[in-house]
């Protein structure tokens, strides 16, 4: 999320953010946060923090990012009920309380999100305290990076418009005001998506106190997730990823520097090969990686087919696959380097792991990362016209 503030600032010279307070209880993500910061973010459950510690922060806009467990496609669906529903249902309880609420909300999920009952919850207390609300489902390939990552993103203003006044209280599909080079799929008001709900707002904390305590084991449901390929969520039909307008993967690799340890053993090739999703450097698209990459070799990202002997892609039947007369297994192939994938999510070469953080931890990180790109320019347009002043 740090990182999407420095894509809006550097796209907005006038606005300037000063960041009062960040928090993750993950101490790998932390050690990597204080590395680039210089500043650790506060290792506190959000469930904690109580609604006067919020009103002190006394901060403009709040960037989310709630677990996505309670909500994937492939999960339990508990929705609400997950417990691990519960850090977003105690920060719906603080709006609902605060005396100064922020003036601006951005909130990141999964496709899905946008028609829970966690939505219509948060919807409702947002409209009690007078925010305006828009719902983006977008992927970095409306932006022209060619990676698949749609996601959910909830934007929140008060006492300013929105300068797409037409947007309001609707799910716009495959489109980002101002950046996208396409227009939207389709364009949805938010209550046919799932029935207002009321909401009292004394019982939030009681109900997340009663959700059965869940673990979340090593390998979760969000390890293995659709890569944008289906949705199951009415407009899916509606959707299509943008390829051929994105740029060619050459731009986002590099020579890695453990390059020997990224190639895909034979073995693993002859026994996965076929499922696996095999992308060159001049094709224009690759699949969501998740944090299950690197232990995984399908449903969790593209893998690099660094050289083909003559003669081993017979044709691209499409835009998203290849056709081999080689067998597989003699093809050489490698994961994506955490760099590459960085660079495909939007971080600055200014971006690093510190070297204690393992190949592993890494592709965790990122697999449970966002794209800096698309949160950049969202914030771009939920904030204006607040460009001509200062951010907290």
């Amino acid at each position: 999320m740090h990182y999407g503030l420095d894509v809006c600032a550097a796209a907005n010279p006038a606005l300037r953010f000063d960041v009062v307070s960040s928090f993750d209880i993950n101490p790998v993500a932390n050690t990597v946060y204080q590395h680039n910061r210089q500043r650790c973010p506060v290792a506190k459950d959000i469930k904690g923090i109580s609604v006067e510690d919020f009103a002190s922060l006394n901060a403009d806009l709040w960037v989310l990012s709630p677990p996505c467990q309670p909500y994937t496609r492939t999960g339990l669906r508990r929705d609400h009920l997950d417990a691990r529903a519960a850090p977003l249902c105690h920060l719906i309880h603080v709006l609902s309380r605060m005396q100064r609420p922020p003036m601006y909300i951005l909130v990141e999920n999964v496709v899905n999100f946008e028609a829970s009952q966690s939505m219509a919850q948060l919807r409702n207390v947002l409209r009690q305290r007078e925010f305006v609300v828009q719902v983006f489902v977008v992927c970095p390939t409306d932006l022209g990076i060619p990676n698949s990552r749609r996601r959910c993103y909830v934007l929140a203003k008060r006492q300013s418009p929105f300068a797409m006044h037409q947007y309001d209280y609707c799910l716009v599909v495959g489109s980002i005001p101002g950046r996208s080079m396409v227009p939207a799929t389709s364009i949805i008001p938010l209550t046919t998506l799932i029935p207002n709900v009321i909401i009292d707002a004394d019982n939030v904390t009681e109900r997340k106190a009663a959700c059965d305590t869940v673990e979340d084991d090593d390998e979760s449901d969000t390890d293995r997730v659709d890569s944008g390929v289906s949705m199951s969520t009415p407009y899916a039909k509606e959707y299509s990823t943008r390829d051929h307008a994105c740029a060619a993967l050459s731009e986002y690799l590099e020579v890695p520097p453990w390059a020997a340890s990224l190639m895909i053993p034979e073995s693993v090739v002859r026994r996965h090969g076929q499922a696996m999703d095999i992308v060159t450097p001049t094709m224009r698209k690759s699949n969501c990686f998740t944090k299950g990459y690197g232990s995984y070799v399908t449903g969790t990202g593209s893998v690099l087919l660094c050289d083909a002997p003559a003669g081993a892609i017979t044709s691209k039947a499409d835009a998203d696959q290849l056709k081999f007369s080689a067998p597989l297994p003699s093809l050489s192939l490698r994961y994506f380097s955490p760099r590459e994938i960085a660079n495909l999510q939007g971080f600055p070469s200014s971006f690093e792991f510190p070297d204690s953080i393992t190949l592993k931890q890494r592709y965790r990180l990122l697999g449970n990362s966002l794209n800096c790109s698309v949160v950049g320019s969202l914030l771009s347009y939920l904030l204006s016209p607040a460009v001509c002043s200062g951010v907290t």
